[in-house]
Order: structure tokens, then C-alpha cells, then sequence
């Protein structure tokens, strides 16, 4: 599927494979340095970040190995890594139904014992709608904040985010959190702040945004939980929008997790629609 393959493009760790019969072939030959990976099959991402969409297989496409062994090599790949293995698997529509490209590994998963997560949400949107008639990201502030626009994250960024996990996420390594953060280039980071009298100000709500194959990608939307439903959540995913729109990027793509409803609200209220749904598969 193309949007979960753009997704997936704008969080990705150093640690990938693409797990296809014909990578396999190539393994172990005398030209296998000088080939590249083919990126077709399953998608095989590990970090030591705690997130578990860089700690999952996606199947993107059928690898040519067939369900039951192609698991198999799921699980023997992040065992080698010392990982339980975990398999993001999804639905072609908003409805429970799985996409074809990982409807067969649903029973091999139950029947390995796998535990299914919360379902992900992928809303999809409109760039213009969800500017809100901005013509530049700073006109996207609610009164009282300002927006920035930077290509790098700041501390402050970083203790927000990891202070703010996912369910399902662990404690990991924040070195390898920074990595993925910052391994998509080019990336940039909006953020709001909030205008003090005294001249100083404070982060209040911030977002990632990448760029993927025509769509924007906004991740790691986050605000302040003191400051929550004051409008700086919503300027910043304007903000984001807006910053796409003038790049004549026109649609823009976010995953949330259906218990997220501040998040499900403010995008749906921006125009985004739900195009699929996903859940993490994890060996127990």
C-alpha cells in the first residue's frame, strides 16, 4: 500500500531490510556487495529507540516466501537482534478488514500467540483546507503564541517527546531516538511558543514534518498538558500544513492511535479523513 509505504519512509532507523526471496537469493554470492537491496516484500525495521513502528516488520508487498516462512524469518531476524518480533499489519480501508498485502499472516499470528495492539489510525488531508487561509506558517498562531520553524530539534523537544510515550512504548535508548529523529533529511521541526512579558518564551506544542514522495508527513505532534485545548495543538498542525502548501506539496498524511482523541478531533476538524486503520502484532 503506498501510503503506508510513505509512512513508513519518513520514520525510518539505520537498521533495515527488505525481506524478499530474491534479496535472499543474493545473500552469501560473490556479487551480493555489489547488489542492492531490493525494496519490495517485507519491510524489517529495528532501533534501540522504544518506538515500535522502528521496531516492526511492514509487509509492503508478497515477499515470495509465503506466509508461513516468511514469518519465520521475521522472527528469526530479530531474534538475532535480541527483539521480540513485532509485525504492523492493516487494514486496505477504515474497517477491520486486512489489507491483501498481510491478510494471510492474521491466523499464523493468533496462532503463534502474537498480541494485537490498539489500532493506528492513517488520516489523510488536504494541505490548503488544513491551513486555515494562512499564508505563511507564523499567520497560522493563535493569539499569544508565535510559530518557529527550524531544521533541527532542541532539547526541549526531546525531554517533551520522551516524556509523552505511545501506549505500547518502552523505555529506550535516547541516543537512538535522536538518531531517527533526525535521520530524515530533509525534515523540519514547527513549534509554538507561548510570549511572555518579560520577553522570554516557552515551548507549548511542536511537530515533526517530513517530505515523501509528493506528501507531507507530519509525526510527533505533541503540546503541553497544562496547555491543552488552547488552540496551540491546532497552530501548529495549521502551521505544518501551511509550510507544506507553499512547497505545492498538496496532501499530508498522520498516524494516531484511535485512543488519541484530542489528536483524532483536531485533524478531523482540519478536513483529514481516516484511510486505514494498522495494529503491532507482538510475539508474547
Amino acid at each position: 500500500m503506498d501510503l503506508r509505504r510513505i509512512s513508513a519512509a519518513a520514520w525510518l532507523p539505520e537498521d533495515v531490510y527488505w525481506l524478499h526471496v530474491e534479496n535472499l537469493r543474493n545473500e552469501g554470492t560473490e556479487a551480493a556487495a555489489e547488489v542492492s537491496l531490493l525494496q519490495k516484500g517485507w519491510l524489517l525495521r529495528h532501533s534501540d529507540s522504544a518506538t515500535r513502528r522502528a521496531n516492526s516488520c511492514l509487509p509492503v508487498t508478497d515477499s515470495g516466501l509465503g506466509w508461513e516462512q516468511g514469518l519465520d524469518a521475521v522472527e528469526e531476524w530479530y531474534r538475532a537482534r535480541g527483539r521480540p518480533s513485532r509485525v504492523q499489519i492493516y487494514s486496505a480501508d477504515d474497517s477491520s478488514t486486512l489489507a491483501p498485502e498481510c491478510e494471510g499472516l492474521a491466523p499464523l499470528l493468533s496462532a503463534r500467540g502474537y498480541t494485537p495492539s490498539e489500532a493506528t489510525l492513517l488520516l489523510t488531508g488536504a494541505t490548503v483546507e488544513a491551513s486555515g487561509g494562512a499564508s505563511s506558517p507564523a499567520e497560522a498562531a493563535a493569539p499569544g503564541l508565535i510559530i518557529d520553524v527550524s531544521d533541527a530539534p532542541t532539547a526541549e523537544h526531546f525531554a517533551a517527546w520522551t516524556s509523552q510515550r505511545s501506549p505500547g512504548d518502552e523505555p529506550g535508548s535516547a541516543e537512538a531516538f535522536r538518531t531517527l529523529i533526525e535521520a530524515d533529511q530533509p525534515c523540519e521541526f514547527v513549534t509554538a511558543y507561548a510570549e511572555h512579558p518579560d520577553g522570554s518564551k516557552s515551548m507549548v506544542a511542536a511537530c515533526r514534518v517530513v517530505e515523501r514522495s509528493k506528501w507531507g508527513v507530519i509525526t510527533n505532534l505533541i503540546s503541553r498538558p497544562d496547555l491543552r485545548r488552547r488552540g496551540a495543538g491546532r497552530s501548529v498542525a495549521a502551521a505544518a500544513a501551511t509550510l507544506l502548501a507553499q512547497r505545492g506539496v498538496r496532501s499530508y498524511l498522520v498516524d494516531i492511535e484511535t485512543s488519541n482523541d484530542a489528536s483524532l478531533n483536531l485533524f478531523t476538524s482540519l478536513g483529514a479523513t481516516v484511510r486505514h486503520r494498522s495494529w503491532y502484532a507482538e510475539a508474547r
